[in-house]
C-alpha cells in the first residue's frame, strides 16, 4: 500500500528557512571569531612585538678585549643610534657594545640590530655569564662618550673595579668574583677586589674644546649631537694638532 506524502505547508517551510539562516550566521561568526582570536598579533599591527630578553648569544661570534654595556630607557633611541654610528660601531677596534634597556624597544629598532637586551641581570653577571672571555667591562649611562682607543691601551692592576656605580670598570678576573653581587662596590672588598678611582674615567665636564676629549676615558653628559664631534677628535687625533674642533 503507498503512503501519501504529508503536505507541508507555508509556515513550516518559512520556519525551516529561518532556522537555516540562523545556523549558517552561527557559522560566520565562529568563523569570524576564530580567525579574530587565531591571527597573530603581528599580523594585526603595523610592527611586531619584540621581547629582546637577555640576549645570550651575543658574544657567541667575538671575544672583545672591551665590552661596554650602555644602561639606556627605551625611548631613547637617538642616544643608542648615536653610540651605533661613532664610538660604538666604529671598525678597526676590539670592542663590543651592548645596550642594557629599560623596557622594550621600538621594533624596528629591535630587528635592525642586534646589541639590545632587558636588564634582568646585573651587567656583572651577564658578562660572566654569556661574554666571560671579555677582558674588560665598562658600564656606563647612554649620554657617555667613550674614548675607545684610549681605553683600550689601559691595562689596569688585576681583579680591579675603578669608577662609581654610576660608570666603571671591571678586569675580567674580577667578573666571577662579584657575579652574584647586586652591588659590586658593596661586595669588592669581601672578596679581594681592589676598588679605586680612575683619573679621566669620571670626567663630568665637557674640556674647553673637543680635543681635550683625548685626555679622558668618559664624558659625561654628551648629546647626541656631540658624539659626531668627539669621535671625529679621538679617531684623527693628528687633526686636533692642527686646528680646534668646534665646542658644541
Amino acid at each position: 500500500m503507498r503512503r501519501c506524502a504529508v503536505p507541508v505547508s507555508y509556515g513550516e517551510r518559512l520556519l525551516v528557512r529561518r532556522v537555516a539562516e540562523v545556523l549558517l550566521w552561527l557559522v560566520v561568526v565562529a568563523v569570524i571569531l576564530y580567525l579574530s582570536f587565531s591571527t597573530p598579533w603581528s599580523a594585526q599591527h603595523d610592527f611586531v612585538p619584540v621581547d629582546v630578553g637577555i640576549n645570550p648569544g651575543f658574544c657567541d661570534q667575538v671575544d672583545p678585549r672591551l665590552l661596554v654595556i650602555v644602561r639606556s630607557q627605551a625611548e631613547n633611541t637617538e642616544r643608542r643610534d648615536a653610540i651605533r654610528y661613532t664610538w660604538g660601531g666604529a671598525p678597526g677596534f676590539d670592542v663590543s657594545v651592548a645596550f642594557f634597556l629599560e623596557g622594550l624597544p621600538d621594533a624596528k629598532e629591535a630587528h635592525l640590530y642586534h646589541d639590545m637586551m632587558e636588564a634582568r641581570l646585573t651587567p656583572v653577571r651577564w658578562t660572566f655569564a654569556f661574554c666571560r672571555k671579555a677582558s674588560l667591562l665598562l658600564v656606563v649611562p647612554d649620554d657617555v662618550f667613550v674614548n675607545v682607543p684610549y681605553l683600550l691601551r689601559f691595562h689596569p692592576a688585576n681583579r680591579s673595579l675603578l669608577g662609581d656605580r654610576d660608570r666603571f670598570l671591571v678586569t675580567g678576573d674580577a667578573l666571577p668574583l662579584l657575579a652574584e653581587a647586586m652591588d659590586p662596590f658593596q661586595a669588592a672588598q669581601s672578596v679581594g677586589v681592589n676598588v679605586r678611582q680612575l683619573a679621566g674615567l669620571l670626567d663630568s665636564r665637557a674640556p674647553n674644546e673637543t680635543c681635550g676629549i683625548l685626555q679622558s676615558y668618559t664624558l659625561s653628559g654628551v648629546d647626541t649631537s656631540d658624539q659626531l664631534s668627539y669621535w671625529w677628535a679621538v679617531a684623527d687625533p693628528q687633526k686636533c694638532s692642527k686646528k680646534k674642533f668646534p665646542t658644541s
